[in-house]
């Protein structure tokens, strides 16, 4: 639409300055320059009104652009921080710049069927993350390798049965959870392979004991 207007704008100026020259070598009579005068003040106007269509049109197209991207920020789907899923962390190493690694997890009622949309979360659960080392062999006496396991962090999960492990650097890792009171099995584990900087979703299922009701919660 600006362009149309400039093109425009430039016929019109162009058949203006036709005219005006086409008269320049001529007697210019009294009534021949009146003519002239008001011929040049009307291409004035007319030139003066595209100039602030020209300027109304593209201030209009800007202001549409700007209103379409404001809709959009505002209806795009918010992305949940590590804050807003839980405030039950474990930090593994918050000193080291490459550990950029990032658990969120939930420890669930195993007793129906395996879906974490359905399923009910156990509240106060103990999660505890162990870091699985692998001793290579004439260590200790050993003629052989072995792995061990040594505790990193350990948490309680909140009411939502949710957790979180942050800053967990490169490593082999897993994590155990124990159920807060009798109506569970313990020490479901969930194992992991840290690169030191993805993100993960830990799902844990606690098993329910046999005979527990399916309508006894957890607390």
């Amino acid at each position: 639409m600006a362009g149309s207007l400039d093109v425009t704008i430039h016929r019109q100026s162009a058949q203006y300055r036709d005219t005006s020259d086409a008269g320049a070598g001529a007697r210019v009579s009294p009534d021949n320059a009146s003519r002239a005068r008001h011929s040049r003040a009307e291409r004035s106007q007319y030139l003066g009104e595209m100039q602030m269509r020209r300027i109304m049109f593209v201030g209009a197209a800007a202001a549409a652009v700007i209103a379409a991207a404001c809709s959009d920020s505002s209806t795009a789907p918010k992305q949940q921080t590590a804050g807003e899923w839980s405030g039950a962390v474990i930090e593994v190493a918050g000193a080291n710049p490459n550990a950029h690694g990032e658990i969120k997890g939930v420890v669930l009622d195993s007793g129906a069927k395996l879906d974490p949309s359905t399923a009910t979360p156990i509240p106060g659960a103990t999660v505890t993350l162990n870091l699985k080392i692998t001793v290579p062999p004439g260590t200790s006496g050993n003629d052989t390798a072995y792995t061990t396991a040594t505790k990193v962090g350990e948490v309680v999960t909140d009411a939502n049965g949710r957790f979180l492990v942050t800053s967990i650097p490169e490593g082999d890792y897993y994590i155990a959870a124990t159920s807060p009171d009798a109506t569970h099995y313990d020490n479901a584990t969930w194992a992991f392979a840290s690169t030191g900087s993805a993100e993960k979703d830990a799902v844990i299922y606690l098993p329910r004991k046999l005979g527990t009701p399916p309508g006894v919660d957890s607390l």
